[in-house]
């Protein structure tokens, strides 16, 4: 059997325990060798387990003394392979996306590499939309805070050394360096309240702005697009989640870049200067380990999120689809509740199933690093205190050498937590991407080439040639199926069907919510493809049977949305009078100003 990944890595880790042990031998008595070796290989032992468990049942799991242990084994081992297909699968679902997503922008990010467009996209965004008034002075702010935090300890420090003497008093070991730590307290309380004041302001500002351009694009897709299944869980979710999750990049990527490079740097450069031999050995348990346990842990933590999505979300779906009132009015109606019951149940044990054979494995991986932080906490206050004794270093060296050793590993995770981040959010930005820059297929208002506007509107002969349709969520069935109609200026004409006979579907083609899949439309002999788009709706007035309005606009601002941009540059006068007198010919006046408390300025939502 050939070695896996995490098995490399774990030799690596063993390497790092010997140096570990070689670093530390001189401070361990003959007495506590045997001892502190056996716990070294119980922690490499451990971690072989929790690591790499495929390969340690593979090995172990015949020789396990008791059936229900070497089941468990297969169980676990049987879902960790499952989660793995589900990473896998989903990897290549989003780079297909990816694909086609970024297909249209190709040539702007010179590359046809659909991972590197994806990262080259991800960078111009950045770029594009970062809030620079805001995040430069945060990161000025921020410069201090860190400044702060090394000089701290140092005062500290001596604070420490200068207290134990001998000849120690108030006035010469305590009040000079506490005079100077309370001076760095409302400092690093005012840079504090300055950086997150201008990182908040770059956030807010950013959600405001990238929402709205969203917002835009979305609202002049063609609607097969915004009925597609993946859009389900609601449009706005959809671009709050996602401008949310961008904005995490987008403005705290220069932050957390610089002061993880200034941490990382500035905390091996201050502990050199406090004790080598301790800065070697906190360097040694800090860094690599760190590098190794979040990518073993991170990995396997991947595919069980996955699985876990599975294993709830059948059961989800089953209970999104029971609980409403007309379903369960069926279901009482039939006397079925116990049956939906019993198959809810089964869902949920199969999901309680999915927990106990990786539940316990999941709850060691996430404290991986927890475990390894105890660990490295106990080596280096023994051999600290060790030098200590053997007047090697003081007391306030040590206290200094801890806490430049934990701003270090701040800026380890720093740089770590954001390659990651920036990594999972490559593989899912595709879905950012597409609904802040899809071009519509529906070609809109003449972007794409010189679209024809006809003169005289009112003369216009509608022809529908052997027209068929089919909405993309079902594709198979076909609403219309040849359809040829020939519509002359100057007449009415009524269609007449039952209910789903194609007679909405037509409306909208005509308007071109939607494009014929077989046939045309011509408008005078010309494709109604070849038309401007605004031009077509703005002469094509339809009232469906379901109305739905805006109900956080007030009754003046939904009528004035039928208002070209034309007339509501008029002036907010002329769209009052306007907006009257389209509520006089509907007879809804007298309602509006009567009825509602406050006139043409109510909202929707207070009409019942």
């Amino acid at each position: 059997m050939m070695p896996s990944t995490n098995m490399y890595a774990i030799s690596f880790m063993a390497a790092a325990f010997a140096f570990v042990l070689r670093l530390i031998q001189d401070h361990i008595p003959p007495s506590e060798v045997t001892f502190v070796t056996s716990t070294c290989v119980f922690c490499i032992l451990f971690v072989i387990i929790t690591a790499d468990p495929t390969s340690f049942y593979t090995i172990v799991g015949p020789w396990l003394p008791f059936e229900a242990w070497r089941l468990h084994g297969r169980k676990s081992i049987q879902f960790l392979q499952r989660g793995e297909i589900l990473v896998a699968d989903a990897t290549a679902a989003t780079d297909s996306d990816v694909k086609d997503t970024c297909k249209e922008q190709s040539k702007d990010a010179g590359t046809s590499s659909s991972r590197t467009i994806s990262i080259q996209l991800l960078i111009d965004e950045i770029y594009k939309r970062i809030q620079t008034r805001y995040v430069i002075p945060s990161i000025i702010a921020g410069i201090g805070v860190k400044f702060i935090a090394y000089q701290k300890p140092k005062v500290v420090g001596q604070m420490f050394d200068g207290v134990v003497q001998p000849n120690a008093t108030m006035e010469t070991a305590f009040w000079p360096y506490f005079r100077s730590l309370l001076l760095f307290v409302i400092i690093d309380f005012i840079l504090v309240s300055t950086r997150d004041f201008f990182k908040y302001a770059a956030l807010h500002r950013f959600r405001a702005c990238s929402r709205t351009d969203m917002l835009a694009n979305i609202l002049d897709q063609e609607l097969d697009y915004l009925h597609e299944e993946r859009h389900s869980i609601g449009l706005a979710h959809l671009m709050h989640r996602e401008t949310d999750r961008m904005q995490s990049i987008v403005n705290e990527s220069l932050p957390r870049l610089f002061f993880g490079s200034v941490s990382l740097v500035a905390g091996i450069h201050a502990l050199m200067h406090v004790d080598r031999r301790l800065a070697l050995m906190g360097v040694v348990c800090n860094s690599p380990l760190v590098a190794v346990i979040q990518k073993l842990t991170r990995a396997d933590l991947v595919k069980y999120s996955k699985l876990y999505d599975e294993s709830m979300g059948a059961a989800n779906r089953m209970a999104t689809s029971i609980l409403s009132l007309e379903v369960i009015q069926c279901l009482q109606a039939h006397e079925a509740q116990w049956k939906v019951v019993e198959k809810y149940r089964q869902r949920q044990d199969e999901f309680i199933d999915y927990l106990s054979a990786t539940h316990f494995r999941q709850t060691l991986l996430c404290l991986v690093q927890y475990g390894l932080n105890s660990v490295e906490d106990v080596i280096l206050l023994g051999v600290g205190l060790s030098r200590v004794l053997h007047g090697e270093a003081t007391i306030g060296s040590y206290y200094t050498f801890r806490s430049h050793l934990a701003l270090l590993d701040q800026g380890t995770k720093e740089l770590l937590k954001w390659w990651n981040d920036l990594m999972t959010l490559r593989m899912s930005s595709h879905v950012y991407f597409e609904l802040m820059y899809r071009q519509s297929k529906i070609t809109n208002r003449g972007e794409r080439g010189n679209m024809i506007v006809p003169e005289n509107c009112h003369q216009c002969s509608l022809a529908l040639n052997n027209v068929s349709f089919a909405y993309q969520l079902n594709p198979t069935v076909k609403v219309l199926s040849g359809i040829n109609l020939l519509l002359q200026p100057n007449k009415i004409v009524a269609l007449v069907g039952g209910s789903g006979g194609g007679k909405s579907s037509i409306s909208r083609l005509l308007q071109r919510f939607y494009d014929p899949t077989e046939g045309t439309i011509e408008l005078n002999n010309v494709n109604i493809k070849s038309i401007d788009v605004s031009w077509l709706r703005s002469h094509i007035r339809c009232i469906d049977q379901d109305q739905i309005l805006p109900a956080d606009m007030t009754i003046f601002e939904n009528i004035s949305l039928g208002m070209s941009q034309n007339d509501v540059g008029r002036g907010k006068e002329y769209v009052l009078e306007r907006v009257i007198e389209a509520a006089k010919l509907a007879e809804a006046h007298e309602f509006i100003i009567d009825k509602c408390e406050s006139g043409y300025d109510t909202p929707i939502r207070q009409i019942s």
